[in-house]
């Protein structure tokens, strides 16, 4: 684990010592009896940590005041602690004791993110270089999401801890027709805060959504990239395009499978995006030839066939596979 230190000031104020008394010393046993210095300044130490990996921490801005701040008080002109890697990012404030310092946290990307694998193979995790904030360490008092704030009468550390994204993988079997509706708490911002949940609506046929289909048991197909406390609803809907030469009868959709599997057939699966998982969808399929040839590619108005299992299928010839 790597560890980083930078030195910030929010405000630096110097020691001062009272002077006075007489030269033959005092109860204390203070030479010259002079009292101690008063100690007016105190440091604020922030330790950024990440879990490892490749994730980065986003940034900490802070700023002293006689009272507490919020989010929106906070600009890019005062202190700013950010994260050069993983591992631990430690940065020190001098203040004034007596103050209070307000500590705002910002996420690196927690936007949703929603991709379409269209490809044979699986993608590797998406997850680079993003990271969420997720919380304080004591002595914080946390009046907002992401906001921390102390008043100064010591040294003191506190602890701002980051993790990555949670990944949903969806697998599809079959060729699907869908809608995906994920909401998630908006992203933690330093300059223009949105105040407003974040929301995505993904569909099939959707614009910049690529066609992806699997057989049996299923091909990585949407990849889903939320914070906590997001919600994803996946909706399998009704197929009406029209059935490959040979075919007999719409396809339907048969159900779930991994995380959604207690939903049956339901067409509609509700899940907490605070994790990572993965979900099948299934829906019927034909298994067909095309002159002779098993065909991947599309078929007949836009319907995809598939490549045949069986060498008895002939030209034109479909096989409805239900699992």
């Amino acid at each position: 684990m790597s560890t980083k230190a930078t030195r910030l000031n929010l405000l630096l104020v110097p020691l001062l010592a009272a002077c006075g008394g007489s030269s033959g010393g005092d109860v204390t046993g203070n030479p010259g009896g002079n009292p101690p210095p008063v100690v007016t300044t105190a440091t604020v130490t922030i330790q950024m940590t990440t879990p490892g990996g490749t994730i980065r921490p986003g940034s900490i801005y802070g700023r002293d005041s006689t009272l507490a701040l919020t989010r929106n008080d906070m600009t890019f002109q005062y202190g700013r602690c950010t994260g050069a890697g993983p591992g631990t990012t430690t940065c020190t404030y001098t203040v004034k004791v007596g103050q209070t310092v307000t500590l705002v946290a910002t996420d690196l990307t927690a936007a949703i993110q929603a991709s379409v694998n269209t490809f044979a193979a699986d993608r590797p995790d998406p997850r680079t270089i993003q990271s969420q904030f997720t919380s304080w360490s004591s002595p914080c008092a946390t009046p907002e999401r992401g906001v921390c704030v102390i008043r100064v009468t010591d040294n003191v550390t506190v602890e701002a801890k980051y993790k990555p994204l949670n990944l949903t993988t969806v697998n599809f079997q079959g060729a699907p027709n869908y809608k995906f509706t994920i909401t998630a708490p908006p992203e933690l911002l330093i300059q223009n805060p949105n105040p407003a949940q974040q929301q995505l609506v993904l569909a099939a046929g959707g614009p910049g959504v690529g066609q992806c289909i699997g057989l049996s048991p299923g091909k990585q197909c949407v990849l889903l990239l939320v914070p906590d406390n997001s919600t994803i609803r996946l909706e399998a809907i009704p197929i009406t395009s029209a059935l490959p030469m040979g075919a007999l009868g719409p396809t339907r959709f048969v159900g779930w499978g991994s995380v959604c599997a207690i939903n049956l057939t339901n067409p509609t699966c509700d899940l907490n995006g605070g994790s990572d998982q993965a979900v099948t969808m299934k829906w019927e399929y034909y298994r067909c030839v095309n002159n002779g040839v098993a065909s991947p590619s599309i078929g007949v108005n836009g319907h995809f066939r598939y490549p045949a299992d069986t060498p008895t299928l002939v030209s034109g010839q479909c096989v409805l596979v239900s699992t």
